[in-house]
């Protein structure tokens, strides 16, 4: 069977139930084989949208091979580099199953972790976002080692600091108390890679060019219903040496951010963040106003936290920097 152009994916008249969104920016060194594990999922009734943010490396190559032998896969490419928040708002715009799901082309899914996920929505309408326990794997595929003194994971070479990923979070019913939850730095946002409702998503603003825009689509999403994450360790984030993670903060903010978004350089963070309560028509005025002022509290906690690490106790001797990714 072979891959549909995006117009042939609009023609056809069956809609599958999940739709993968496959944003990729030179991605051949890990892309075959994501896409193997995709296209080999128990659960079978889904389309995989990839979107090529015009790669200069075989990510076409490998991308028109494939698409050439699957006709669940629609295959695009940019005619430029719009931008990685664009190109993953792309292959959501293409998409049109009830269940969405964000995958990255150098991590890994268990073949049985659409079909899981799938169904923890078809049993609880209350859900908008399914997603599992995951592992977090280096280079080769291996898990990374863990310290617990130090309380995170170690990458090498460098011996980094990767700090562990929370599992479970805005899981209760209370809109506020899961919002709040997302508000946490410590939480970079894994459960983007859940299966989603298509519906609940396409009312938030989706991702926005500016850190940390995962976050707060998830925060957004967060006050519209529940998360549920299974126990199953299901999916593996993988860390090596050409991740995002590793990028210098200005290489960062110009990985995420375009150069004609307005908002690039007017607080970006605590704009993100506001906007979600501001925006939900899912909360009523008191909720907004909670959110609000949770936002407002952590800003503030975040900007004295930054500050007493920059200047130590009268006294004390300046801590060893620690490598940390995902900061």
């Amino acid at each position: 069977m072979a891959g549909r152009s995006v117009d042939e994916g609009a023609a056809v008249n069956r809609i599958p139930k999940v739709a993968v969104g496959l944003p990729v920016y030179n991605g051949e060194n890990y892309l075959a084989e994501t896409l193997d594990l995709l296209l080999g999922q128990t659960f079978e009734d889904f389309e995989l949208i990839i979107s090529d943010n015009c790669s200069s490396d075989r990510t076409a190559e490998i991308c028109r091979d494939y698409a050439a032998g699957d006709r669940r896969i629609l295959y695009t490419r940019n005619d430029s580099n719009i931008g990685s928040a664009p190109n993953s708002n792309r292959v959501f715009s293409l998409a049109r199953s009830p269940y969405f799901t964000w995958k990255a082309h150098d991590d890994r899914s268990d073949p049985r972790f659409l079909e899981k996920c799938v169904a923890v929505l078809d049993a609880e309408p209350d859900v908008v976002l399914a997603h599992t326990a995951s592992l977090t794997i280096d280079d080769r595929g291996d898990p990374l080692p863990f310290d617990a003194g130090r309380g995170c994971y170690i990458y090498n070479p460098g011996g980094y600091e990767v700090p562990p990923d929370t599992t479970h979070i805005a899981e209760g019913r209370d809109p506020v108390a899961r919002f709040v939850e997302l508000l946490d730095e410590h939480y970079f946002g894994m459960h983007m890679y859940g299966v989603v409702r298509r519906e609940a998503l396409a009312a938030t603003a989706l991702f926005r060019s500016y850190m940390p825009c995962e976050r707060a689509m998830l925060s957004e999403l967060a006050l519209i219903g529940r998360f549920v994450t299974l126990e199953d360790q299901l999916y593996a984030r993988r860390v090596h040496a050409r991740s995002a993670c590793f990028m210098s903060l200005p290489q960062r903010w110009e990985y995420e951010q375009t150069a004609d978004n307005p908002d690039r350089h007017l607080f970006p963070r605590l704009r993100a963040f506001l906007s979600a309560p501001l925006r939900s028509r899912a909360i009523d005025h008191r909720q907004r106003l909670a959110c609000i002022g949770h936002v407002l509290a952590a800003a503030g906690r975040s900007k004295l936290a930054r500050l007493a690490r920059r200047l130590p106790l009268p006294g004390a001797g300046r801590e060893p920097e620690r490598k940390t990714v995902y900061q």
